[in-house]
């Protein structure tokens, strides 16, 4: 879902096109700080505070700045104005000649999005028209500033950005664990007949029409969906959990009593003790997270039942072959350009659905959707006021779409023993992509679908392993390929050119073992 880390990308722009507003109220002695966007092609700003003296602040925001109206005083004073009627330069110019040391223009009442001032792009020569600072403000900062109080004075500079946070290393490890621990606890579980009842063009098809609607419903809606989403994190995340701890709780607790016969629902099964221990310990940890989900250890938390529902999906959910693989992955690369790069062109405030479902957008209630990791900075920098979240975060989607794909790769060499070949490498590939995306967020200054690089790498990365080990068409076809070679038509004799995959066709018999007959014959280590 979410698309990939975009304090990045923020820092990285601020470095050009943000700067940071510094507000003292004369009287009352508070202070604040804003984010705006301003154009050192114009006029260039300090990188510290100290380097910049304050300037008086004089709102005219009832006017438009677009003619020589200014009758008081304005030598040396910041002039703010509203938006609109004439261009950054216009309005620079008139301000420019009484001597002003920069104008400040401020958006529409409903304005949402930070511009940069610019020029008509067919006519550069505008640069050297103005020679003061020209910055463009949201109206929701502007109010803040104005309860500051009627004297306030105004520094304007452009922090330099800070290194790359930390916290961006923890989110990289969490995706990898997920993606290590996921897709091999699979491959030591796999159940061939659950696969083999799933189609590959069945799941890739429904799982991206519900997503569509889901998006595009959450974006009309969000202000009640998200506390379904919630609850459903919720659940989901406690289940996961539990799956995930159960295997430890049961060597660490060996107490194997079971309740009394009974009658009640669930119950009637004569669950164990320490199973319903356990249920109550992961239900209490996911509760607990949606009490204190805005607390500033939530995070914590909120990752724990993250991880623990990621490992869980990517252990549980089988595709059956490397074609179902490269349906879903193929339709979510475009889905996620479409939504990513596509929808700016079609809203009317030029934001990406995507990123406006994601963040909670222009949400009312202040909740964000938990399908996320989340990392606070770790990294102190003014430029964070630019920043609409104070956390780096990565989606769910960018985590257990790809895993997939190296979930089954590791079923795939445990199949036809080649040492953990696939997984391994798609595992290499997963890593690259994730790379590429960081990269692809600091360079071309827009917000990037993780997919966009995930998915090629994995795909390409998988199909020349296949190729080179002459197994495309048995990775390709998958488990659908053990019916074509039960047939008596098929004969490993008459296809010499054909890899010996007879342990496909004892899958079945192999699945049927339990966890501790497949350790003691080796599975584990296949």
């Amino acid at each position: 879902m979410l698309r990939f880390l975009f304090c990045l990308l923020l820092f990285h722009k601020a470095s050009s096109e943000y700067g940071v507003l510094f507000a003292e109220s004369a009287n009352k002695g508070e202070t604040d700080q804003f984010c705006i966007g301003y154009n050192l092609m114009f006029h260039n700003l300090p990188s510290t505070l100290s380097q910049q003296l304050s300037h008086h602040l004089i709102d005219r925001v009832d006017t438009l700045g677009c003619s020589d109206n200014y009758t008081d005083h304005i030598a040396d004073t910041v002039v703010a104005v509203s938006r609109g009627n004439c261009s950054f330069v216009e309005k620079g110019v008139f301000v420019e000649d009484h001597r002003a040391f920069a104008v400040l223009v401020v958006s529409l009442q409903n304005g949402t999005q930070l511009i940069v001032p610019g020029i008509n792009e067919s006519n550069p020569a505008e640069y050297n028209e103005v020679n003061i600072t020209i910055a463009f403000i949201l109206y929701s900062d502007y109010q803040k500033i104005k309860d500051l109080g009627k004297s306030v004075r105004v520094s304007m500079y452009a922090p330099d950005p800070p290194r790359v946070d930390p916290n961006m290393a923890l989110i990289f490890a969490i995706a990898l664990f997920c993606i290590i621990v996921g897709p091999y606890w699979s491959g030591l579980e796999r159940q061939s007949d659950y696969a083999s009842k799933n189609r590959s063009g069945n799941i890739s098809v429904c799982i991206r029409v519900y997503s569509f609607f889901i998006v595009c419903i959450l974006l009309y809606f969000y202000d009640y969906l998200v506390y379904v989403v919630i609850g459903l994190f919720c659940l989901a995340g406690a289940y996961g959990l539990y799956c995930c701890a159960e295997p430890l709780w049961g060597r660490v607790i060996r107490y194997d009593k079971k309740i009394p016969p009974n009658r009640i629902p669930f119950f009637s099964s004569q669950p164990k003790l320490r199973d319903l221990v356990l249920i109550a310990v992961s239900l209490a940890v996911a509760i607990f997270w949606v009490v204190e989900r805005k607390a500033s250890y939530a995070w914590v938390l909120q990752d724990i039942l993250g991880l623990a529902f990621c490992v869980n999906m990517l252990k549980t959910i089988l595709l059956p072959s490397f074609r179902g693989c490269t349906i879903l992955l193929v339709v979510l690369f475009f889905y996620d350009i479409f939504f990513v790069f596509i929808t700016p062109y079609i809203t009317k405030s030029g934001d990406s659905i995507m990123v406006d479902v994601a963040t909670g957008g222009k949400s009312h209630s202040g909740e964000q959707l938990p399908m996320v990791f989340k990392v606070p900075r770790l990294l102190w920098s003014p430029l964070n006021v630019c920043s609409a979240s104070s956390y780096s975060l990565l989606g769910f989607g960018d985590i257990i779409l790809p895993g997939l794909l190296v979930s089954y790769n590791h079923r795939f060499d445990i199949t036809v023993g080649s040492r953990k070949i696939y997984f391994i490498a798609s595992v290499i590939a997963y890593t690259i992509g994730l790379v590429l995306t960081y990269i692809a967020l600091a360079l071309m200054n827009k917000g990037q679908p993780a997919l966009l690089y995930l998915v090629p790498c994995t795909l390409i990365a998988t199909a020349v392993i296949g190729w080179c080990r002459g197994e495309l068409r048995h990775l390709w076809l998958g488990k659908e390929e053990r019916r074509e070679i039960s047939e008596p038509k098929t004969n490993d004799d008459e296809n010499p050119n054909l890899p010996r995959l007879t342990n496909i066709a004892a899958e079945s018999e192999v699945s049927s073992l339990s966890s501790t007959e497949g350790e003691r014959k080796g599975l584990i280590n296949a």
